[in-house]
């Protein structure tokens, strides 16, 4: 599906005031990143939804997108 992470060296992640970032793979299988969920459901829900529109989209057409 993808991955969630906060990009900070801090020693209790879970309690710092950085923003999460996610990790997935669009339509066509590239690597993306986006940052700046303030909370852990925030960006699993955006995970969600990109999951959810990935097993929408066919190959063909994410490839005739680009």
């Amino acid at each position: 599906m993808g991955s969630f992470f906060k990009p900070c060296d801090c020693t209790r992640p879970s309690r710092c005031p950085h923003a999460y970032t996610i990790r997935f793979r669009d339509a066509r299988g590239k690597q993306r990143e986006e940052a700046g969920y303030r909370t852990q459901d925030a960006a699993v829900e955006r995970l969600t939804e990109l999951y959810a529109d990935r097993k929408k989209t066919s190959p063909s057409v994410a490839e005739a997108a680009w």
